[in-house]
């Protein structure tokens, strides 16, 4: 990796050193329950494990993990890396610990995680990396909050998967996709692409008139849209230059409504939340208006990613005779 250390203000990863394996020894020892750790680990083994494991990932092409050193104005206050590493699938889950004294402090944990998880995604994506993940037992539940609020999703949980001090908790897997969405203005040469999304049976579905769209009446509305000063339509690749979806927000002086769809081939990486954020932050900084979403009760996967991007004030109205959600940004 041509760059291996990362910074944020006066936060820190470097690779990880070996004067600090034992504040690190400490710290999970201290934290057995939550960690994948059957019992205390003592100074010797601990050496052991610096001096031939640790000291290999340094020489070894694809290591099956990336160890650091996480510091705040340059004194260690936790480490961690990438871990599992699957080189040809391109993904990897997360490690990270800070000694519990950190953890007390709901203010402190959160600031620490927070950065953390930025500064592991810039590592992720310097490597090319399609995904990293979380593994954490439910016991932990300060830890999902914060890690949803970094636009990890939720994958999947494992009930009752282990036990500790001889109760169940299941283990929770949350997500971070790490390919780098772009974004421009929606232009002439869209309009097929457009088209083709609108017509896609699952936006037909969801969408308050369910009938199809002919090119027709499409094409007047398309043409009407790019050139309204008061709507702002987005058009979104990956790092790929593949087309992931599109977002909308047409305002008023009454309110501004955003609309949203994901292109089929790319449904379920959690890009809508992304394309919802990245739309919602460029539409408030250029107007400081609030928008405003309307979304079918059963389109869970929609209201869940409007969530995951900062909407709330959740509301139930009735559109058009169906059963809608009404939440708002800002």
């Amino acid at each position: 990796m041509s760059k291996s250390i990362f910074t944020t203000n006066e936060y820190k990863l470097i690779p990880i050193r070996y004067n600090d394996r034992e504040a690190i020894r400490n710290w999970r020892n201290e934290q057995i329950h939550l960690l994948r750790q059957s019992k205390e680990l003592t100074s010797k083994e601990q050496d052991n494990y610096f001096e031939t494991v640790v000291a290999n990932l340094f020489v070894q092409e694809n290591p099956k993990q990336l160890l650091f050193s996480f510091l705040k104005d340059n004194e260690l206050i936790g480490y961690g890396g990438l871990v599992h590493i699957d080189w040809d699938n391109k993904n990897a889950e997360i490690s990270f610990l800070t000694p519990k004294s950190r953890t007390i402090n709901a203010e402190t944990f959160e600031s620490d995680w927070s950065i953390y998880l930025k500064l592991i995604k810039s590592v992720a994506t310097k490597l090319n990396f399609i995904k990293i993940f979380t593994y954490a037992y439910s016991i932990r539940t300060n830890l999902f909050p914060i890690i949803e609020k970094s636009n990890f999703i939720k994958e999947a949980t494992l009930r009752s998967h282990v036990v500790i001090h001889s109760k169940k908790y299941d283990v929770v897997y949350h997500s971070y996709f790490c390919d780098e969405l772009s974004f421009r203005n929606a232009d002439q040469e869209d309009l097929m692409i457009y088209y083709n999304w609108t017509n896609d049976a699952e936006v037909r579905k969801y969408s308050y008139n369910s009938n199809p769209v002919n090119l027709e009446s499409h094409t007047a509305w398309f043409q009407r849209k790019i050139q309204d000063p008061n709507v702002l339509m987005l058009i979104f690749a990956n790092s790929r230059n593949e087309l992931i979806g599109q977002a909308r927000i047409e305002s008023t002086n009454e309110e501004s409504i955003i609309g949203v769809s994901v292109d089929v081939n790319h449904r379920g990486k959690g890009y809508a939340s992304r394309i919802i954020e990245l739309t919602s932050a460029k539409f408030y900084e250029m107007t400081k208006k609030s928008i405003s979403a309307y979304i079918k009760v059963e389109n869970i996967a929609s209201i869940k990613a409007f969530e995951e991007a900062g909407y709330g004030n959740k509301m139930l109205v009735n559109i058009q005779g169906n059963e809608s959600l009404k939440l708002t940004y800002k």
